[in-house]
């Protein structure tokens, strides 16, 4: 009875499988790692020195950028300086396909000016911060600006406002009677923080001073009120100094302030000191600063601040040698991930001793504790992290510097848009890493053959997360990587530059395929729908498979929405299969099979009209692959599949009961 069911099931299987590989496969996509691409490139500057020093982006993907420039003129516009100044600030408005430059203003003093930082104000205003070192401001459309406070001496740090067309509302000085730097900018309502550093031992004498000076140079935090009804005001600043250690020598005594975050009332502010805070301010309760400082010659810091200045906890991050924090990011829970770079043995992770300094993230909760969420990136050679860092939705870290080794890991580096590093010696770089900060989830060296002077300086993403702009600086002639992009040849000596890369982890959506046989006779294709909103559909190909799976027409690349395989006759009767594959900006790709196979002699139903019920051909004619029971047929069709189903049923239950007796 078993054998006899067994042997209907095989004789089943047999009949119908090859009848079913004759028909369409539903889309088929190809499994991705994530991956990244270029979308766009381009040089920002002129024929003399320009360096982008931040970047970032608004809700409508447009890109700002700022740095320093001496070029004339400026990004091929109308723009320029005029002959006697030195190098000034420039801030820029790009589109966000990076083809077009909206609007570019410079402005500046005689001396060595910068922009380092920005920040976008409500309205789409820009904050920007940098150095200048010179009393009186002018701009490239001409004038003099009046500052809100007055040049105290040397090189000051400044605050200025662009408003949203490119129009410079107005600049103040931040500084005293030496050297001071403005790092970092985060804006809060109608508060902006300021951070960086001072040698002054009066920085902003009209402003409410907390805090202790230590040696040299010292960080600073200034809160600045700029309500547009009463304009600029600084309401206080706090000094955060440190003293050298014993028997360090002066020049070691340097601390600065390079990021602040500013939200839910707080203010968070990362850095470097060269000592241990409680030495030299009193005024802070031991409770509020852990861990103290270690042995090394300089820790990173973070310390967060209550709106009135005043300090709510105080953590040093490093070890035996020298730790600097460069960047902060906000986690979506309310957490912090420091950025920076060490050379202390043992932090955050394990150091092998194989360099002189590594790539670092650590995770910082909110109440001032170390989390177990940690990267030390333990390559060969030296690597530093320089300016903004990016932190996505998902909690993935994007960090950007500069490397004299080509060590990081290969196959990691090779889903990145470029894995050469520059023979020339130093590259800038860019690294993903994941969420929980265990492994990089690829990297991407950022250099041409030609120059040793490039870096990676800013780093920044649009609102879905998926576009990443890379800003820094190069003087290579062959950095470019696509030929799309608003300035394409190296203008000058020195170039800012600017990259848009998609990232990518998924294929493509798949979308409708169609085959026909034309009036020729020849099998032509049309499809629609495919789509992918991160990195984009770069290329189509097609093949053509007859009923025996064998491929009669390989993938080969077509346009956009059709093709025909001129070169194909059908063979009547046979039916053919039509597959179209789309690939993706990152190397992905998905594989749609035709709704329909066709051949010549299938003739299709007449489109609007509805047939009054199954076709019947005549004998002879082309038959449904699965035979009766299973579609279209004619009388003495051998059975299809649903029929011999209903034999192997029947026979089961033969088989099972018996024959019934008569009544």
């Amino acid at each position: 009875m078993f054998a006899r069911i067994r042997r209907g099931g095989a004789l089943a299987a047999l009949l119908v499988s090859p009848l079913l590989a004759a028909l369409p496969a539903p889309a088929h996509a190809q499994e991705c790692s994530a991956r990244t691409h270029v979308s766009w490139n381009t040089y920002l500057g002129g024929s003399g020195t320009d360096v982008v020093e931040d970047v970032l982006v608004n809700s409508r993907g447009e890109i700002f950028v700022t740095g320093r420039t001496d070029s004339s003129p400026f990004l091929n516009s109308e723009s320029g300086l005029t002959p006697d100044w030195g190098a000034s600030t420039f801030v820029a408005k790009l589109s966000a396909d990076g083809k077009e430059v909206l609007w570019s203003r410079i402005f500046g003093t005689a001396g060595a000016d910068s922009g380092v930082r920005m920040a976008l104000g409500a309205f789409g205003e820009v904050y920007v911060v940098g150095q200048a070192e010179g009393p009186t401001v002018s701009t490239d459309i001409g004038g003099i600006v009046l500052p809100v406070l007055s040049y105290q001496g040397g090189v000051d740090a400044f605050l200025a406002k662009v408003d949203s067309e490119g129009n410079l509302s107005w600049f103040m000085y931040l500084g005293g009677e030496q050297s001071d730097e403005a790092l970092g900018v985060a804006v809060d309502g109608d508060k902006v923080y300021v951070v960086g550093r001072t040698n002054s031992e009066k920085f902003v004498p009209s402003a409410k001073g907390l805090g202790a000076r230590g040696e040299e140079h010292d960080a600073f935090i200034a809160q600045v009120q700029v309500s547009p009804k009463s304009g600029p005001e600084v309401v206080w600043t706090r000094i955060v100094g440190t003293a050298r250690p014993l028997g360090k020598p002066l020049w070691v005594a340097n601390d600065a302030a390079h990021s602040v975050i500013a939200r839910e009332g707080m203010v968070y502010v990362g850095g470097v000191v060269r000592g241990n805070i409680l030495d030299t301010d009193t005024s802070l309760k031991p409770g509020t600063v852990n861990p103290g400082f270690h042995t090394g010659a300089a820790d990173g810091f973070l310390v967060a601040l209550d709106p009135a200045g005043d300090v709510k906890w105080f953590v040093h991050l490093g070890g035996n040698g020298v730790t600097e924090v460069t960047d902060l990011l906000p986690q979506s829970n309310g957490d912090l991930v420091a950025v920076g770079h060490t050379e202390a043995m043992g932090f955050p992770k394990y150091w092998s001793g194989l360099n002189t300094s590594d790539v670092f993230a650590q995770v910082v909760t909110q109440d001032a504790s170390l989390s177990p969420l940690a990267i030390r990136l333990d390559v060969p050679g030296a690597q530093s992290t320089v300016g903004r860092a990016a932190i996505d939705s998902s909690g993935q870290v994007f960090i950007g510097g500069i490397t004299e080794a080509g060590s990081f890991n290969p196959a990691l580096m090779g889903r990145g848009f470029d894995d050469s590093f520059s023979p020339a010696g130093w590259d800038g770089f860019v690294l993903a890493l994941d969420p929980l900060l265990e492994q990089m989830s690829w990297g991407s060296y950022v250099g041409g053959t030609s120059s040793s002077v490039e870096s990676v300086r800013a780093l920044a993403l649009d609102g879905t997360g998926t576009r990443l702009f890379i800003g820094g600086t190069s003087a290579a002639k062959d950095l470019l990587l696509r030929d799309v992009g608003y300035e394409r040849n190296a203008p000058g000596g020195l170039n800012g530059f600017l990259f848009g890369v998609r990232q990518d982890s998924t294929p493509p959506t798949g979308g409708s395929v169609q085959a026909s046989i034309d009036a020729r006779g020849r099998i032509t294709a049309t499809w629609n729908r495919f789509a992918d909103d991160e990195s984009d559909i770069v290329g189509y190909e097609w093949s053509i498979t007859d009923s025996k799976q064998y491929t009669v027409h390989d993938f080969s690349p077509v346009k956009d929405g059709s093709a025909t395989a001129d070169d194909l006759v059908p063979v009547p009767g046979e039916r053919y299969v039509v597959r179209v594959r789309a690939t993706n900006g990152v190397g992905c790709s998905v594989t749609v099979a035709a709704s329909e196979p066709v051949g010549v002699g299938v003739q299709p139903e007449p489109p609007g009209e509805e047939p009054p019920g199954p076709e019947v051909p005549a004998p002879g004619g082309p038959l449904s692959p699965l035979g009766w029971g299973c579609g279209v047929t004619h009388p003495g069709a051998p059975p299809g599949a649903l029929g011999l189903l209903l034999l192997a049923l029947f026979g089961f239950r033969r088989a099972r009961g018996g024959v019934a007796p008569r009544a």
